[in-house]
């Protein structure tokens, strides 16, 4: 009877299914509804902690843009607002709207998330892998997204060409190479020729003092 209660025990225990996603809390969306974080299981996750009164979360929208533009489908970035009592459901749809952000967010209505990762700062970006491990935490302030899609860059492929800056290769597929080649020939030109009329008008003005002494 012993050995047969025993070998029930580790049946149960094997054929038991194992909730093994580390980040087991759950948090509110914007249509009301109660999700758990497991959602994202077997994808990477960007979490960005803050609150719509932060000034530095507000100037973290800018860079967040950024990098949701450059990942795909295997990676994912939700801001979570972790003030439940200023940011509701209005205040958080309005903030995101004024941004323009694309993302998802949400409301961790009962700190389950600060406290599982002693959140302290304002922003606090945290980088999960598929199984819901910490890769990297950044934390306080404003990061900037280059330094975010460095470190995603090393799991997920990333378009880092999508929210980047005006570059040379812009100029380049808009003018053709030919036109931008020409318009680099005529600024030297021009540079030159500035330059050129810079040494006459020296020269003619130490011309003018000499007849000057003369006289």
């Amino acid at each position: 009877m012993r050995y047969l209660i025993a070998g029930l025990t580790i049946f149960l225990l094997v054929a038991t299914p194992v909730n093994s996603y580390e980040i087991n809390t759950s948090y509110k969306k914007l249509d009301g509804s109660i999700v758990n974080f497991n959602q994202f299981e077997g994808k990477y996750l960007l979490v960005d902690t803050m609150a719509t009164w932060c000034l530095p979360c507000k100037d973290s929208m800018s860079h967040l843009e950024i990098v949701n533009s450059a990942l795909n489908e295997n990676i994912s970035l939700i801001s979570i607002s972790i003030d439940p009592v200023i940011d509701d459901i209005k205040a958080l749809s309005e903030f995101k709207e004024k941004y323009d952000a694309d993302w998802e967010f949400g409301i961790d209505v009962n700190l389950e998330f600060v406290d599982k990762y002693s959140i302290k700062y304002l922003p606090t970006l945290i980088f999960f892998d598929p199984d819901g491990k910490i890769l990297k935490m950044w934390t306080p302030g404003v990061t900037p997204s280059d330094k975010i899609l460095d470190e995603v860059g090393k799991y997920v492929e990333i378009d880092r060409d999508s929210g980047r800056g005006l570059q040379i290769s812009d100029f380049l597929d808009f003018f053709g190479e030919a036109r931008f080649v020409l318009f680099l020939v005529i600024l030297w030109i021009l540079t030159i020729y500035l330059i050129i009329q810079m040494f006459r008008k020296k020269k003619l003005a130490a011309g003018s003092k000499q007849t000057d002494i003369k006289g």
